[in-house]
């Protein structure tokens, strides 16, 4: 596998290209202050369109990638990353779905968050497994794929950890 990332996500303070999109425009680097001093994440909302289609994703946050290289066919790609779900607030959805995807026809991963998913801890999104066209930007996009109630849309979460490798060709 080859990491398309030479960095730890925001560790540095830095963004490294990740960037708010529609779902949480007002997404901001936080830095933990607890005996491991020096965490930098990424903290605002999932923030889902209701209704929407299938396999419509409201991105929180956005990074372009280009997968290239002598050779180079199109392929798969892995992300994964640690997510860490707030308490609800008044008003704030209870059960919402974090997603992960590329070009949403080419795949896509999804966990729910719901009244049984612990808060304040780091929780581990598992590898996702997604499709690329070579030599054409590819969008990664982190987000809400719906809301499980209509009058609730948004959810407080903070994400880190967040890991993009170019998987090898299984011939």
């Amino acid at each position: 596998m080859k990491a398309l990332n030479d960095f730890v996500d925001f560790e540095d303070g830095e963004r490294h290209g990740w960037e708010n999109d529609i779902g949480s425009p007002d997404g901001t680097l936080k830095t933990e202050s607890t005996p491991a001093d020096g965490n930098t994440f990424w903290s605002g909302r999932l923030k889902a369109k209701y209704p929407q289609e299938e396999f419509e994703i409201s991105a929180s946050l956005a990074k372009m990638f280009l997968f290239s290289g002598e050779g180079q066919q199109d392929g798969t790609f892995g992300i994964s990353f640690d997510y860490r779900v707030h308490r609800p607030e008044q008003g704030e959805a209870i059960r919402i779905y974090l997603m992960v995807s590329g070009e949403v026809p080419l795949g896509f991963a999804r966990t729910l968050i719901d009244e049984r998913t612990q808060v304040d801890k780091w929780l581990p999104f598992p590898l996702a497994t997604l499709f690329y066209a070579r030599n054409r930007m590819t969008p990664v996009l982190i987000g809400a794929h719906g809301s499980l109630e209509n009058h609730a849309s948004s959810r407080k979460i903070d994400i880190d950890n967040i890991r993009v490798v170019e998987l090898p060709d299984k011939k």
